[in-house]
């Protein structure tokens, strides 16, 4: 009855068949020894009671209850509460003496709801064991709780925190969850198929190994702090979910492979420890960031990397001053990937895809044959290869940054081949890029102030053609038949380069270089604006089939200069392969052409030299060789030149050049007819000079006015004779005898033109 007496059920065989309440206000005491057996067959209820203790056995019987809230519990000796019913278990409070255990549930599917279970501060641990089919409610769990075991159970709720000394799982089905935090000295879960889920943080002191076949939930918040301080392995769940701080000290390792992870909020997997990360496919859920590592030198390997398609965009970054590897493919809604600068990116997955920028602080090894596609993709240190030559392709609508070298000079670290899209930009602040095959920049080029381009195979074309190029210094190598087709919307100058198939240069000023060119196959510059100067380094060398056309504008002052082994005129521009009368040749205001001899100059069949700068004290065209220049009219030098021809190495024996052009572009060389200088030679005949052709516009016009008036007087008198006067010629230059168009000669001693008898005669 509902009275304030205290009710004492002790011994081993209490049974009572009826469903028992017990109303009384004061205590309830179940049993005061393990060896108890309280059987209440239709169940029992007891709310009234202040606080109940219990010991031993309480068990029910079909579907009957056994009620043991509101007030506190205290379990004074091991107890189990269950039996075979399947009714409703419920406990509040309960305290669990020192060193007893506590065991909720006999395997079969009886529900189970308890309120907080601890233990007596300050003594031996206690215990708590549940073993239920049914679904279990547990509250907090703490104060000198030793072990946690769940048995089994049809789902296990522990609502608040949970701390205890050890925590062991070992469930056959359904969900384990801590909603409160989880601290723990010692965490097992063995294999079976349940799904355990750790949704508020905590820590565990031990190596876990999560056994369970189901699902595995680390945090479902950024807020989630979860430490596995000797590191945590979790490779047999079938999948795993994260969110928050997934972190390990020492050496732990954070091994989430094999199976897929999914990242449920902004996540952070690393922590203090130097161990390895390890997880296998990931997929980022929308607008949430991943982030491996924190900055220490953790080696973090992961699989592909994904958002959700269709949702907003996930990011990834990683932040490690060890080795970070992704095996897998990165992309579908990833926004940007960020690493973090100190430690090495090697990417293994072939793609890596985002919706905006992609920024490696750190050096990239490429492990696989990579496509990088994104909005802003920046390499702040080093990009090559693991060993075996990776091409990299780059499609980027925004600006692509290499901040270090790209490739190297160890064998297996170049690039199989570079390329890039022709959107957006790429900026080269690395100063080189290596590579055994092609280079193909189709975007515009710019960079640091010195850029070499290598390539070190046959068929490793170097090609960057996008009319906003803009390079300052730049070096170009290839070897075998690889040839290099440069644009630049501005000055160009070259460094010591080494092409073994064409070089192909277009520039929007100056081309000049510090370095020398060694070049295999034909040479090709020009500029539409302002000069080109292979001259002032030295002798460039040019292969024996080589054809030089370098092109400057040829009105206004602009000039071209060339010293090379060999000067073969070219009348094809080697990229196309097409003769084009105005894009090959020599042209320019002036021209200087330099070679070691004058064999070095190859004859015939040669292009065009055209200097269009007028007749002036300064040369038009500069020809410096000593030897013969051509043999003959065939295998001379093709030149259009109405200026001054200058040659340096000009005496007598110094061999003579052969010209040939058109009659009516006369070519002027100073010596011409001078028996100390070099004979210069134009269509056959010797070239005439400035002061030639002066005396012969004079003499010319002096013998017309003269043969006019012969010619008047004579008509004018029957039978005169058309004497010439002394010294008037009608021809003029060297070996040209003087002969006029009558019946005289100028070597007739005195002609004064008077008169007499009828007659003109001479005195």
């Amino acid at each position: 009855a509902a009275q304030g007496y205290n009710l004492k059920l002790l011994g081993g065989g209490t049974a009572i068949t009826n469903a028992f309440t017990a109303t009384n206000t004061g205590t309830l005491q179940l049993g005061d020894v393990a060896a108890d057996v309280l059987t209440f067959t239709g169940g029992l209820t007891a709310t009234a009671p202040s606080s109940k203790s219990i010991a031993g056995t309480v068990s029910a019987a079909g579907v009957g209850v056994i009620n043991l809230g509101t007030s506190a519990t205290t379990v004074t000796d091991d107890a189990t509460v269950g039996g075979a019913s399947t009714g409703q278990i419920t406990l509040a409070a309960v305290t669990v003496n020192d060193g007893k255990t506590l065991t909720l549930g006999t395997g079969v599917a009886t529900p189970i709801t308890t309120g907080t279970v601890s233990g007596v501060a300050g003594g031996a641990a206690s215990n708590l064991t549940i073993n239920t089919t049914g679904a279990v409610s547990v509250g907090v769990v703490g104060t000198d709780v030793g072990t946690v075991t769940v048995t089994n159970s049809g789902g296990t709720n522990f609502t608040g925190t949970v701390n205890a000394a050890a925590v062991a799982l070992t469930n056959t089905t359904g969900d384990i969850a801590f909603n409160g935090a989880l601290t723990a000295t010692d965490l097992t879960a063995a294999a079976n198929g349940y799904n355990v889920k750790l949704n508020a943080g905590g820590t565990v002191t031990n190596a876990v190994t999560f056994s369970n076949t189901g699902t595995l939930t680390i945090g479902d918040a950024a807020a989630d702090n979860m430490a596995f301080t000797a590191g945590v392995t979790a490779t047999a769940p079938s999948s795993k979910s994260i969110a928050g701080t997934i972190s390990a000290a020492g050496t732990g390792v954070i091994n989430l492979g094999t199976s897929a992870t999914t990242v449920t909020d902004n996540t952070t997997v690393g922590g203090a420890s130097t161990g390895q990360i390890t997880l296998a496919a990931v997929t980022v859920n929308d607008g949430k960031t991943l982030t491996l590592g924190t900055g220490v030198a953790t080696p973090i390997t992961t699989g592909t990397v994904s958002g959700v398609a269709g949702g907003a965009v996930s990011n990834l970054t990683i932040n490690t001053t060890g080795t970070a590897t992704i095996t897998g493919a990165v992309g579908t809604d990833i926004g940007t990937v960020t690493v973090q600068a100190g430690g090495t990116t090697a990417l293994n997955g072939g793609t890596v895809t985002t919706t905006a920028g992609q920024t490696y602080s750190s050096p990239v090894v490429l492990g696989a044959n990579t496509t990088l596609t994104g909005v802003g993709v920046s390499f702040g240190s080093t990009v090559k290869s693991d060993g075996t030559n990776r091409s990299l392709s780059v499609v980027d609508s925004g600006t692509t940054t290499f901040g270090g070298a790209v490739g190297s000079a160890v064998a297996g670290e170049k690039l199989a081949s570079l390329t890039t899209d022709a959107a957006g930009a790429t900026v080269i602040n690395g100063g080189a890029v290596t590579t055994t095959g092609a280079q193909t920049y189709n975007d515009a080029v710019s960079g640091a102030a010195i850029i070499t381009l290598t390539s070190t195979a046959a068929g490793g074309h170097i090609t960057a053609i996008n009319a906003a190029n803009n390079f300052a210094t730049l070096s170009v190598n290839t070897t075998g038949a690889s040839n290099v087709l440069i644009k630049d919307t501005n000055a160009l100058i070259f460094g010591a380069s080494s092409v073994g198939g064409y070089l192909d240069i277009t520039a929007g000023g100056n081309i000049t270089q510090t370095g020398l060119l060694n070049i295999t196959g034909d040479l090709w510059a020009k500029t539409t604006s302002g000069n080109i100067e292979f001259y002032s380094s030295g002798m460039n060398t040019l292969g024996a089939a080589s054809t030089v056309s370098l092109i400057a504008p040829v009105g206004g002052t602009s000039d071209v200069k060339l010293w090379a082994n060999l000067i073969k005129v070219g009348t094809v521009r080697p990229s196309n392969g097409s003769v084009l009368d105005t894009d090959t040749g020599i042209q320019a205001a002036t021209v200087t052409i330099k070679a070691p001899s004058g064999g070095a100059f190859t004859t015939g069949a040669t292009g065009l030299i055209k200097a269009t700068a007028p007749l002036a004290d300064s040369a038009a065209l500069t020809i410096e060789a000593n030897g013969a220049i051509g043999s003959s009219l065939t295998d001379a030098l093709n030149v259009e030149v109405s200026g001054r021809v200058i040659v340096v190495g000009d005496g007598v024996g110094d061999g003579v050049i052969n010209l040939k052009g058109n009659d009516a572009i006369q070519p002027k060389y100073e010596f011409s007819g001078d028996p100390l200088h070099r004979k210069v030679l134009y269509n056959g005949n010797e070239a005439t000079n400035a002061q030639l052709e002066a005396g012969l516009t004079a003499s010319s016009s002096e013998i017309n006015n003269l043969t006019n008036e012969i010619r008047e007087s004579g008509f004018g008198k029957e039978n005169a004779s058309k004497i010439l006067r002394r010294g008037v010629v009608t021809s003029a230059g060297p070996g040209q005898p003087a002969v006029d168009d009558s019946t005289g000669t100028a070597g007739v001693e005195s002609c004064d033109g008077s008169f007499g008898e009828g007659g003109l005669t001479c005195q």
